[in-house]
């Protein structure tokens, strides 16, 4: 006969077993904004620290449920360690550097963030170049959405982040900001809309998005990056006229 602490382990072995698949589905949402030089299944071992700490320092009486504990909880064991990470060689910061003088002359001169197309013409560099730039600075951008979530940068990706959101007691200015933020997504070319709707609006991870769209992760991963960049450009555009 089991002891009651022998019992106590085998009922947390088996919690943790069951959310197993809540680490995978953290690690494949977030995985969109990793940068794709970074191994994404290195991240489902930090996932389960994550799981683990949450299993053991759960507290039922604080309100919340263990399975919204623990998505915080892996998700910020996530964040810990991207932040402990040093995402790039020397020649791809240089390269990043040389990406944000220039976004930040042009985004001077022009009072919004500048079209891809003419950073590419002044840095000399490919379309793709650029986006591998730009999932870098998405990585980056990432890690600080949950540090300054109301910046003014930040505003339009923390409503991405949840566009079912159905609070009534929401402003007119975050009601406005969404009307905006529906009418750029419209105005997206073809690829980049399919991949912010299957991802935000239908919940799909990347490898799924890949799959529904035929090219690799890391294609979606550009292709993400210049979207959010595109809407954060004409949105920024819109609200300096």
């Amino acid at each position: 006969m089991l002891t009651y602490n022998q019992k106590q382990i085998n009922d947390r072995d088996k919690t943790i077993e069951n959310f197993l698949p809540l680490v995978r589905y953290v690690v494949g949402r977030m995985s969109i904004n990793i940068p794709s030089f970074l191994d994404v299944e290195d991240f489902i071992e930090v996932g389960i620290i994550g799981l683990i700490s949450a299993v053991d320092s759960y507290n039922p009486t604080l309100g919340s449920s263990l399975k919204t504990y623990a998505y915080t909880k892996i998700r910020g064991a996530i964040l810990d360690e991207l932040r402990k990470t040093s995402f790039f060689s020397r020649n791809f910061s240089d390269k990043l550097k040389l990406f944000r003088r220039e976004y930040n002359e042009l985004h001077e001169k022009y009072g919004y963030p500048p079209a891809l197309e003419e950073l590419s013409e002044r840095l000399e560099m490919s379309y793709d170049e650029i986006s591998e730039l730009l999932v870098a600075l998405r990585g980056i951008t990432f890690l600080s959405i949950d540090q300054d979530a109301n910046s003014e940068d930040n505003a339009f990706l923390s409503i991405l982040t949840n566009p079912r959101g159905d609070d009534p007691s929401k402003s007119a200015e975050k009601k406005e900001l969404e009307e905006q933020l529906a009418l750029a997504i419209s105005k997206l070319p073809e690829r980049e809309h399919q991949v912010v709707t299957l991802y935000y609006y239908q919940g799909l991870m990347l490898k799924e998005i890949s799959e529904v769209l035929g090219v690799s992760p890391s294609r979606i991963s550009h292709l993400h990056s210049r979207a959010i960049y595109q809407l954060n450009q004409y949105l920024r555009k819109e609200n300096s006229q």
